[in-house]
C-alpha cells in the first residue's frame, strides 16, 4: 500500500515541486516597502565619459544617472559648471563618447537650465 504511494510522489509531485523550486530562484521576488520600485538599472553611459552634442563639439560630461519626480531615468550631465537631467532616449553612446540628438542649447533648454 505504501509502496504505490511513494511511486506516485516520485514521479508526479517531486519534479513539479523541484520545477517551481528552481523557478523561484531564477527570478527573484523585489524587496521593499509596498509600492516601492526596484533600483534603477546601472546606467549605459559611463560616468567621466565626454557628451558630443549634434554640431560634434564636447559640451559636458556623464556623472551618473538620476530618477525623476515621475519615475523616469535621466542622464546627468556636467554642462557649464551646471548639472542638467538630459533624457537617455537623445543620447546613444559610440565607443568612449556619448553623442546627444541634441545642441547644447536644447539640453540647457529642456532641463529648465539657464543657458
Amino acid at each position: 500500500m505504501l509502496r504505490p504511494l511513494i511511486i506516485v510522489f516520485m514521479t508526479c509531485i517531486a519534479p513539479a515541486a523541484l520545477a517551481a523550486e528552481q523557478q523561484a530562484a531564477a527570478s527573484p521576488t523585489a524587496v521593499g516597502p509596498p509600492g516601492s520600485k526596484p533600483a534603477p538599472p546601472a546606467p549605459a553611459f559611463p560616468p567621466g565619459a565626454p557628451v558630443i552634442d549634434r554640431t560634434g563639439v564636447q559640451v559636458g560630461v556623464v556623472q551618473s544617472a538620476a530618477e525623476t519626480r515621475e519615475g523616469d531615468i535621466n542622464v546627468v550631465v556636467k554642462i557649464d559648471g551646471k548639472l542638467v537631467g538630459v533624457s537617455p532616449s537623445t543620447l546613444s553612446l559610440t565607443r568612449d563618447r556619448v553623442v546627444s540628438s541634441q545642441t547644447k542649447a536644447e539640453m540647457l533648454a529642456s532641463a529648465g537650465a539657464p543657458r
